[in-house]
């Protein structure tokens, strides 16, 4: 029964691991997209023959996907370091790095959504 009990909790671990990994990699894919998108057709925001309007709130957006893209790197080699310390009673995947970590991604990237979400209405609007 022990040994059962012991294969679950491990089971969830790995599944606690999974789960961040994923979070961590969607926002890194949805950061480098917004990136890229309003890169391409920052142009086609502004009326035609005007000039963008606040285009520091478009760079503060970049700037902050950028983080939060950087920071998912940082956060996926810090839960692979985790992982690599081969006993499943060391296994956090709240521990203090990793919550910064998270945490910091996740901050970066609803901060730049709300600036690029203000970039859109002040320029399509």
């Amino acid at each position: 029964m022990a040994l059962k009990q012991r294969g679950q909790d491990k089971d969830i671990l790995l599944a606690a691991f999974e789960t961040a990994r994923a979070w961590s990699g969607l926002i890194v894919t949805l950061s480098t997209g917004a990136i890229v998108f309003t890169a391409v057709f920052r142009k086609d925001f502004a009326p035609k023959g005007q000039p963008l309007e606040i285009p520091g709130i478009l760079l503060t957006a970049w700037i902050l996907f950028g983080a939060a893209a950087t920071i998912g790197v940082l956060l996926l080699g810090n839960l692979a370091a985790l992982l690599n310390k081969g006993r499943v009673e060391d296994l956090d995947v709240y521990s203090g790095s990793t919550r910064l970590l998270a945490v910091s991604q996740w901050l970066s990237f609803i901060v730049g959504l709300v600036f690029l979400l203000v970039f859109f209405a002040k320029n399509l609007f």
